[in-house]
């Protein structure tokens, strides 16, 4: 089983020999919608096109953005999936057959194991199969699976020197509860539990970047019937001073939010369809800012992303200032971004 910095309790601590030597920042890594497909998955259900196409080469497209992020110098200090790891993933209600025979949750697993550092992955909505008619898997299954595999629970907290990483959970809420007229998995919702647990979180006034996995334009309102408490935009609003940026995944496609809301909110590109499609984040241990180093090698409105260089990837020193830069002469990328 790959190993991860269990997260047996909803806040994090990092552990103290897994930082860079950069004094001045802690690098993490963000990506996205991974879509890992195991042997169960039966080609080709997607829509037609690079759907079809792209759902095949998630596995290969994971394996080289690990290759690319075990060349960063300095290393990462934790990677962070904005959910979605897995597609197709359950074939069994029994969590015993899981844990026995590959599949989606053991490949992506696999693939991430060569990592040196922690892997902290959110929940989308492909990472349970539950369905308001009551069919599909249970969400007990699908967290007692990616504790077993990933090592974390619903959502969490990590705590860095100066700075969190909250990773919150987008299907707990009432449109992913079958008992409630409201249910509706085509749109994220928290709970009451969750939201009062992120407000608590937040009030203690650290720097924080917020995970999840719904865009917040498709996200319930008024979940909560109590002012202040309403719904996750509500809470990230009135804590606008401490939530640095909101990031997700889900569309697949690179958005940027940023001028609808008081804090920055990022839709990241996916995996599934380019494997440079991760942003290298370097977050201030002095102050509570923090720099993307590569947020111009995103194509903005598409899955789609430049192939830059990066400190590491390099084997001679004389041209390593002002890494990562974009590759030259690199070709266009359509499509699925091959």
């Amino acid at each position: 089983m790959l190993w991860f910095w269990l997260a047996c309790q909803a806040q994090i601590e990092k552990p103290s020999d897994s930082g860079s030597d950069n004094s001045e920042g802690i690098p993490i890594v963000f990506i996205s919608d991974t879509h890992i497909i195991g042997p169960q998955y039966e080609c080709c259900s997607e829509s037609d096109g690079i759907d079809n196409d792209s759902i095949m080469k998630t596995p290969d497209r994971l394996r080289q953005v690990v290759e690319q992020i075990l060349m960063l110098d300095p290393a990462p200090e934790a990677i962070f999936m904005a959910g979605d790891v897995v597609h197709g993933a359950y074939f069994s209600n029994d969590f015993d057959t899981y844990r026995t025979v590959e599949n989606a949750f053991s490949v992506a697993s696999e693939i991430l194991e060569p990592l040196p550092m922690p892997v902290y992955p959110a929940f989308g909505n492909h990472d349970y199969h539950y369905r308001c008619n009551g069919d599909g898997h249970s969400k007990d299954l699908s967290h007692q699976i990616f504790a077993h595999f990933f090592g974390v629970e619903p959502y969490y907290a990590v705590d860095f020197e100066g700075w969190k990483v909250i990773v919150l959970n987008s299907q707990l809420g009432s449109s992913w509860d079958a008992s409630s007229p409201d249910c509706d998995t085509g749109v994220g919702s928290y709970g009451e539990v969750q939201l009062r647990w992120l407000d608590q979180e937040l009030s203690e006034g650290v720097p924080s970047l917020v995970l999840s996995h719904h865009m917040l334009s498709i996200t319930r309102k008024n979940e909560v019937n109590e002012p202040h408490f309403e719904d996750l935009e509500t809470i990230l609003t009135r804590h606008s001073d401490t939530v640095k940026g909101f990031f997700v995944g889900h569309t697949h496609r690179w958005l940027d939010f940023s001028d609808a809301y008081p804090f920055s909110h990022t839709v990241l590109g996916a995996t599934r369809y380019d494997n440079d499609n991760f942003w290298l984040f370097e977050l201030n241990q002095h102050t509570d800012q923090y720099e993307i180093l590569d947020r111009a090698k995103v194509k903005w409105f598409t899955p789609c992303a430049d192939s830059w260089i990066y400190q590491g990837m390099l084997d001679y020193d004389s041209i390593l200032d002002g890494l990562p830069y974009a590759q030259a002469n690199e070709p266009e990328e359509t499509g699925d971004c091959e």
